[in-house]
């Protein structure tokens, strides 16, 4: 009897688990769907879904972008901490209740030339803290980087 245990273990540890594992998230480049469209997107997310982390987004050569992210729960007010390769900002982010989904939208409003998004756009990686909540995202794409800037001027 004591052989059957032992080879339903055997076996139990030769199949592979099965997880829900999370798609890999990478940046990508929104761009204009026309030519006279008036804004793009970079996005921190899953490709090709809605499911996404961070974007920013911004009106053609504008100079100012607003980066936008969820916060659960919703905090009363915020001042973001933004830091990218040495650089660091403090801008106060708006909050935006959803009571559907007991967060908020989180929207930070900076300039395209800020230091931290120059670090940012030149490879650093970036670190986004809103109160106790710190989301340290990767380096972006170069290009990517180069699209979405040059678009925001």
């Amino acid at each position: 009897m004591r052989w059957w245990l032992a080879l339903a273990t055997l076996c139990a540890a030769a199949v592979p688990a099965i997880t829900d594992a999370d798609p890999p998230m990478s940046w990508v480049y929104i761009a204009p769907l026309t030519p006279e469209s008036q804004s793009a997107r970079l996005a921190y997310g899953v490709p090709a879904t809605e499911d996404g982390l961070i974007s920013m987004d911004c009106r053609r050569g504008s100079g100012r972008l607003t980066i936008m992210t969820w916060a659960y729960p919703a905090p009363k007010g915020v001042v973001a901490d933004l830091a990218a390769g040495g650089a660091r900002s403090r801008p106060t982010a708006k909050v935006e209740p959803n009571d559907i989904a007991e967060g908020a939208q989180i929207s930070i409003p900076l300039s395209s030339r800020d230091p931290v998004m120059a670090a940012f756009r030149q490879g650093a990686p970036l670190s986004v803290r809103l109160g106790k909540t710190v989301t340290r995202l990767p380096r972006v794409d170069p290009a990517a980087a180069a699209d979405f800037f040059r678009f925001c001027g």
